[in-house]
């Protein structure tokens, strides 16, 4: 897995977890990415991402927008 460059990764995973620590800093780093690009970048499955990237939706870190086809999370 390729870690994000978001140095918060160590602090935020205290928090977050690990994982959705790599996700939220992914976003930050690539904010228009899809579901399967943010898979990708973290290293994680498609569904995983889907689920953190909602989680990460719910608690109002991260927003979604339909600007193209695929849904990209920012």
């Amino acid at each position: 897995m390729s870690v994000p460059s978001c140095v918060q990764v160590v602090t935020l995973s205290t928090l977050l977890g690990r994982t959705r620590a790599v996700v939220l800093c992914v976003i930050a780093d690539h904010p228009a990415c899809t579901t399967t690009q943010l898979a990708q970048r973290a290293g994680i499955s498609p569904a995983s991402a889907s689920e953190h990237a909602t989680t990460l939706r719910g608690a109002g870190l991260t927003a979604l927008t339909r600007e193209r086809k695929p849904p990209s999370t920012h």
